[in-house]
Protein backbone atom coordinates (compact mmCIF):
# COMPACT_ATOMS: atom_id res chain seq x y z
CA UNK A 1 0.00 0.00 0.00
CA UNK A 2 0.94 3.55 -0.80
CA UNK A 3 2.38 6.24 2.24
CA UNK A 4 -1.05 7.67 3.62
CA UNK A 5 -3.41 4.82 1.40
CA UNK A 6 -5.15 2.52 3.75
CA UNK A 7 -5.79 -0.67 2.83
CA UNK A 8 -9.48 -2.36 2.19
CA UNK A 9 -9.65 -5.57 3.33
CA UNK A 10 -12.97 -6.47 2.52
CA UNK A 11 -14.85 -8.84 5.87
CA UNK A 12 -14.72 -12.40 6.00
CA UNK A 13 -17.73 -13.46 5.86
CA UNK A 14 -18.94 -17.12 6.38
CA UNK A 15 -20.87 -19.59 4.54
CA UNK A 16 -24.21 -19.98 5.48
CA UNK A 17 -24.91 -23.02 7.25
CA UNK A 18 -26.60 -25.55 5.51
CA UNK A 19 -30.41 -25.56 6.60
CA UNK A 20 -31.29 -28.50 9.42
CA UNK A 21 -33.78 -30.85 8.40
CA UNK A 22 -37.41 -30.63 9.12
CA UNK A 23 -38.28 -33.57 11.73
CA UNK A 24 -39.82 -36.04 8.50
CA UNK A 25 -36.51 -34.56 6.04
CA UNK A 26 -34.68 -35.85 9.55
CA UNK A 27 -35.67 -39.82 8.74
CA UNK A 28 -35.28 -38.95 5.16
CA UNK A 29 -32.18 -38.14 5.51
CA UNK A 30 -30.86 -40.58 8.21
CA UNK A 31 -32.70 -43.36 5.60
CA UNK A 32 -30.38 -41.84 2.72
CA UNK A 33 -27.48 -41.97 5.50
CA UNK A 34 -27.99 -45.10 6.46
CA UNK A 35 -28.16 -46.93 2.78
CA UNK A 36 -24.90 -45.08 1.64
CA UNK A 37 -23.32 -47.02 4.98
CA UNK A 38 -24.80 -50.33 4.03
CA UNK A 39 -23.53 -49.82 0.51
CA UNK A 40 -19.84 -49.23 2.42
CA UNK A 41 -20.42 -52.01 4.90
CA UNK A 42 -21.35 -54.32 1.89
CA UNK A 43 -17.97 -52.84 -0.32
CA UNK A 44 -16.10 -53.80 2.86
CA UNK A 45 -15.56 -49.92 3.46
CA UNK A 46 -15.76 -50.22 7.23
CA UNK A 47 -14.40 -46.88 8.13
CA UNK A 48 -16.60 -45.53 6.08
CA UNK A 49 -19.71 -47.54 6.48
CA UNK A 50 -19.22 -46.42 10.20
CA UNK A 51 -18.59 -42.52 9.53
CA UNK A 52 -21.95 -42.81 7.74
CA UNK A 53 -23.71 -45.06 10.66
CA UNK A 54 -22.46 -42.31 13.53
CA UNK A 55 -24.35 -39.86 11.34
CA UNK A 56 -27.42 -41.45 11.06
CA UNK A 57 -27.15 -42.06 15.22
CA UNK A 58 -26.80 -38.28 15.16
CA UNK A 59 -29.71 -37.76 13.15
CA UNK A 60 -31.91 -40.34 14.95
CA UNK A 61 -30.85 -41.18 18.49
CA UNK A 62 -33.70 -42.89 19.50
CA UNK A 63 -33.52 -45.65 16.66
CA UNK A 64 -32.34 -48.74 17.80
CA UNK A 65 -31.55 -49.84 14.02
CA UNK A 66 -28.77 -47.33 13.81
CA UNK A 67 -27.48 -47.79 16.98
CA UNK A 68 -26.85 -51.81 15.87
CA UNK A 69 -25.17 -50.89 12.60
CA UNK A 70 -22.87 -48.90 14.67
CA UNK A 71 -21.86 -52.14 16.94
CA UNK A 72 -21.75 -53.91 13.56
CA UNK A 73 -19.35 -51.89 11.75
CA UNK A 74 -17.37 -52.08 14.96
CA UNK A 75 -17.30 -55.60 15.32
CA UNK A 76 -16.36 -55.84 11.44
CA UNK A 77 -13.26 -53.11 12.81
CA UNK A 78 -12.46 -55.50 15.48
CA UNK A 79 -13.27 -52.58 18.06
CA UNK A 80 -14.48 -55.17 20.22
CA UNK A 81 -15.11 -52.75 23.22
CA UNK A 82 -16.87 -50.29 21.31
CA UNK A 83 -18.73 -52.10 19.94
CA UNK A 84 -20.52 -53.54 23.03
CA UNK A 85 -20.64 -49.41 23.81
CA UNK A 86 -22.93 -49.29 20.51
CA UNK A 87 -25.14 -52.21 22.02
CA UNK A 88 -25.54 -50.98 25.16
CA UNK A 89 -26.66 -47.10 23.71
CA UNK A 90 -29.71 -49.06 21.40
CA UNK A 91 -31.01 -51.45 24.63
CA UNK A 92 -30.93 -48.02 26.43
CA UNK A 93 -33.33 -47.18 23.64
CA UNK A 94 -34.87 -50.13 22.86
CA UNK A 95 -35.35 -52.56 25.73
CA UNK A 96 -36.94 -55.06 24.00
CA UNK A 97 -33.36 -55.10 22.09
CA UNK A 98 -33.11 -58.84 21.50
CA UNK A 99 -36.65 -59.51 20.13
CA UNK A 100 -35.49 -56.93 16.84
CA UNK A 101 -35.47 -58.56 13.49
CA UNK A 102 -31.73 -57.55 12.88
CA UNK A 103 -29.71 -60.21 11.02
CA UNK A 104 -25.83 -59.77 10.88
CA UNK A 105 -24.92 -61.54 8.32
CA UNK A 106 -27.66 -58.90 5.96
CA UNK A 107 -24.77 -56.74 5.94
CA UNK A 108 -22.39 -58.77 4.02
CA UNK A 109 -24.63 -59.88 1.37
CA UNK A 110 -21.34 -59.22 -1.43
CA UNK A 111 -19.34 -61.05 0.95
CA UNK A 112 -21.25 -63.75 3.41
CA UNK A 113 -17.38 -65.26 3.68
CA UNK A 114 -16.59 -61.72 5.60
CA UNK A 115 -18.85 -62.21 8.39
CA UNK A 116 -17.34 -65.74 9.28
CA UNK A 117 -14.06 -63.72 9.19
CA UNK A 118 -14.88 -61.47 11.56
CA UNK A 119 -16.62 -64.47 14.02
CA UNK A 120 -13.48 -66.16 13.83
CA UNK A 121 -11.23 -63.16 14.73
CA UNK A 122 -14.03 -62.12 17.36
CA UNK A 123 -13.68 -66.43 18.70
CA UNK A 124 -9.84 -66.31 18.78
CA UNK A 125 -10.11 -63.31 21.07
CA UNK A 126 -12.65 -65.06 23.58
CA UNK A 127 -10.21 -67.79 23.31
CA UNK A 128 -7.06 -65.99 24.62
CA UNK A 129 -9.68 -63.96 26.99
CA UNK A 130 -12.10 -65.99 28.43
CA UNK A 131 -13.35 -64.41 31.37
CA UNK A 132 -14.24 -61.07 29.12
CA UNK A 133 -17.11 -60.24 29.79
CA UNK A 134 -17.55 -57.97 27.26
CA UNK A 135 -15.73 -60.11 24.52
CA UNK A 136 -18.31 -62.97 25.64
CA UNK A 137 -21.47 -60.87 25.46
CA UNK A 138 -20.49 -59.85 22.29
CA UNK A 139 -19.61 -63.08 20.82
CA UNK A 140 -22.70 -64.21 22.29
CA UNK A 141 -24.67 -61.50 20.49
CA UNK A 142 -23.49 -61.69 17.10
CA UNK A 143 -24.22 -65.76 17.64
CA UNK A 144 -28.07 -64.51 18.40
CA UNK A 145 -28.70 -62.38 15.62
CA UNK A 146 -27.03 -64.43 13.50
CA UNK A 147 -30.10 -67.00 14.58
CA UNK A 148 -27.82 -69.28 16.94
CA UNK A 149 -29.85 -68.73 20.31
CA UNK A 150 -28.90 -71.93 22.04
CA UNK A 151 -25.09 -71.46 21.26
CA UNK A 152 -25.74 -67.37 22.74
CA UNK A 153 -27.34 -68.28 26.23
CA UNK A 154 -24.41 -69.71 27.66
CA UNK A 155 -22.40 -66.52 26.33
CA UNK A 156 -24.60 -64.26 27.93
CA UNK A 157 -24.91 -66.30 31.72
CA UNK A 158 -21.48 -66.19 31.58
CA UNK A 159 -20.73 -62.07 30.35
CA UNK A 160 -23.28 -61.25 32.86
CA UNK A 161 -21.53 -63.25 35.79
CA UNK A 162 -18.13 -62.03 34.77
CA UNK A 163 -19.53 -58.22 33.80
CA UNK A 164 -22.13 -57.48 36.70
CA UNK A 165 -24.21 -55.31 34.97
CA UNK A 166 -20.88 -53.98 32.46
CA UNK A 167 -22.95 -55.50 29.16
CA UNK A 168 -26.13 -55.61 28.27
CA UNK A 169 -26.27 -59.61 28.44
CA UNK A 170 -29.32 -59.33 31.39
CA UNK A 171 -31.48 -58.69 28.48
CA UNK A 172 -30.84 -61.31 26.90
CA UNK A 173 -31.18 -63.65 29.35
CA UNK A 174 -34.78 -63.20 30.05
CA UNK A 175 -36.03 -63.81 27.15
Amino acid sequence: ARAGVKAVVPPVIPPPEPPKPAAGGRRVEADRIAEAGRKAFADGQYGRALELFRKEVELTPNEASAHYLVSQTQFALGKYREAVAAIAAGVAVRADWPEARFVSRDLYWKKPEQFDDHLKALRQAVAAFPDDAGLLFLLGHQQWFDGKHDDAGPLFQKAAALGKGTTPAEAFLTR
